[in-house]
């Protein structure tokens, strides 16, 4: 099992083993398959990162920075003593 994040969407996700696949070797497979407008943007962000990775920029520093989600207001709650 592997924690996985995910371009394009930056989410997380628990991966099984037998799903995690190595991205170049199965690149031309997984073009393919999808062609959803959230899919070719996750490509192209997976593009990106290997050519600033390959050109020597620092593409992981900041990468996993998220802002902390920001708190709910109280709500106040009301008693009511008689039935609705």
């Amino acid at each position: 099992m592997h924690c996985v994040w995910f371009f394009g969407s930056n989410n997380f996700a628990w991966i099984e083993d037998h799903n995690v696949k190595p991205y170049l070797m199965y690149k031309d497979r997984l073009t393919k398959a999808s062609k959803t407008a959230p899919f070719k943007e996750a490509l192209a962000a997976i593009e990106d990162y290997m050519a600033k990775k390959e050109a020597g920029i620092d593409v992981d520093k900041g990468l996993f920075d998220f802002a902390p989600a920001e708190e709910e207001e109280p709500v106040e709650r009301i008693k009511v003593n008689r039935r609705v």
